[in-house]
């Protein structure tokens, strides 16, 4: 038994879900992404309307991803979905940590965005060495601008009036003096402080790469993880057919078991409403059918040929007690009557907890006739869960 995985946080998570036909349970239903209903509900939570993007798939399938916010409670994940003429869609996932090579992947990124600015090659101090060469490109040209100002004063010193105490021209050019260098003072502290940030800048880039810059074992070890990954996923997806969407073989099998369905009719023709009972029928009470782990290989098959042939396609979604989970690997069978004695063949739910049988629905004139002539009783196994045996469901009849 497994559930689909999904990662903590992750918005390239991808839940999947089929709309399948209300009327006959099996005819996939497209272009409903616009309109079908979502629902989910975290671990603990309530149900609620996913904020990722719903787009379409193909042959009926959907997706929605997109939104970490969708995925930010570790434990089991509900997902409900219904559009109009459609059966309600219900699937389980397992959120989980991140996986090894998203967690690497996250370092890796953090990395690479605080050393993409550093120079191709960080040992090389040319560029450095630019910058203090302008430094002091500036510093010769204020020198020189100081100078300028000095000579300048030393002209209007040397044309002082006679009377030197009226200063009045003296307390001008100070002014005048004071305000350029105050300029040049601010015009320094800005310097100062763009190489300081420069330089703190480029130290915090290189204190943050590692040791040994050219060790990618780690990433290595993350591909490794994703290539395992990929070849699971191919090995479940090898036997596909090339096309699963063609139901030519279903066609001729419905073909064939409408000619043979006919064939037993007419021998079934003169029989009378009421066969007379043999023996005395087995009970609900009977321990031998309501213990759910008891051996079924005891059990007398009549007929043999019960869910292999039919007019209909039959599907049956086996889930645990609560109705939460859809169980994989649950023995399954079914019979046409509550004590179990003509049976089907056992099958095995899939990873969607689907079993499929093939019966013919009674008409309605049968119904009238016999009220359980359309009932089908679903027998389930498990070494793992306990279940109520059996299930009664009911065909909808055909006139």
């Amino acid at each position: 038994m497994s559930t689909a995985i999904l990662y903590q946080n992750d918005s390239t998570n991808e839940v999947l879900f089929q709309l399948l036909s209300s009327t006959d349970h099996l005819t996939a239903i497209t272009g409903k992404s616009a309109s079908v209903t979502v629902q989910q509900r975290k671990k603990g939570g309530t149900w609620t309307t996913p904020l990722s993007t719903i787009s379409e798939v193909g042959y009926g399938w959907y997706k929605y991803t997109g939104n970490a916010g969708d995925f930010d409670t570790l434990g089991t994940l509900n997902v409900r979905a219904y559009d109009t003429g459609t059966d309600v869609a219900e699937y389980v996932y397992e959120i989980q940590v991140a996986s090894i090579a998203a967690a690497t992947k996250t370092v890796v990124d953090a990395i690479k965005a605080k050393t993409d600015n550093l120079p191709s090659d960080p040992a090389d101090e040319s560029n450095t060495q630019a910058a203090f060469t302008t430094v002091n490109n500036t510093l010769a040209t204020i020198v020189g601008y100081i100078d300028t100002e000095v000579a300048a004063i030393l002209a209007k010193v040397n044309n002082l009036p006679s009377d030197p105490a009226d200063a009045s021209d003296i307390a001008t050019l100070f002014g005048s003096v004071n305000t350029t260098l105050a300029s040049i003072q601010t015009a320094l502290t800005t310097l100062s402080g763009y190489v300081d940030t420069e330089v703190a800048s480029i130290l915090s880039k290189v204190n943050a790469l590692p040791s040994d810059p050219a060790d990618a074992s780690d990433i290595a070890a993350a591909f490794s993880a994703l290539t395992t990954l990929a070849n699971a996923i191919k090995a479940k997806t090898d036997n596909l057919p090339n096309d699963p969407g063609d139901a030519s073989d279903i066609a001729a099998a419905i073909a064939a078991v409408n000619s043979l369905t006919t064939a037993i009719k007419t021998k079934t023709d003169n029989l009378p409403l009421a066969p007379a009972a043999v023996g005395s029928p087995m009970t609900l009470e009977d321990n031998s059918i309501k213990d759910t782990t008891f051996d079924d290989s005891s059990l007398p098959v009549v007929g043999g040929g019960y869910g292999k042939i039919g007019t209909i396609t039959w599907p049956y979604i086996v889930k645990n007690p609560d109705g939460t989970r859809l169980l994989e690997g649950v023995e399954v069978w079914i019979s046409s009557d509550v004590e179990g004695l003509n049976r089907s063949d056992s099958k095995e739910s899939d990873s969607l907890g689907k079993v499929v049988f093939k019966l013919t629905p009674p008409t309605s004139a049968e119904v009238v006739e016999n009220p359980d002539a359309g009932k089908v009783y679903v027998w389930r196994q498990s070494t793992v869960w306990e279940f109520s045996n059996p299930d009664v469901e009911e065909l909808d009849p055909v006139d």
